[in-house]
């Protein structure tokens, strides 16, 4: 099973690098939490302003966050059954902030099947 979750965290890495190796505008160093998107895969759009405390999402989904009129999209892809909690600003680039602001990434057991087997 841990040799399973590592080929394929490998095989998404080596992906992204190809589809994007010319791309210029993602990180394609392997994330904990995800991945950046296209924002045409994201399912919702969360605004976030100075108010914002807490974001909602589900492991699995694809979200943009419209920060100040700038757009960022993220696919959450935790690899505990159980989701969690991140700071928003771990996962965005370094000209977006959001501080302070908490997502709680809930489980999804239909995301992870593939890796129970």
């Amino acid at each position: 099973m841990k040799t399973t979750r590592t080929l394929a965290a490998i095989v998404f890495a080596a992906a992204a690098y190809v589809s994007n190796a010319n791309a210029g505008i993602f990180d394609v160093t392997p994330k904990v939490y995800g991945a950046p998107a296209a924002a045409a895969a994201a399912e919702r759009v969360v605004d976030i302003n100075a108010n914002t405390r807490d974001v909602k999402v589900v492991n699995g989904e694809t979200i943009t966050f419209n920060i100040e009129g700038k757009q960022f999209t993220w696919k959450f892809d935790l690899f505990t059954p159980e989701g969690g909690v991140l700071n928003l600003s771990f996962i965005l680039p370094k000209d977006l902030h959001a501080d302070g602001v908490k997502v709680h990434v809930a489980e999804n057991p239909e995301f992870r099947e593939m890796y129970r087997n």
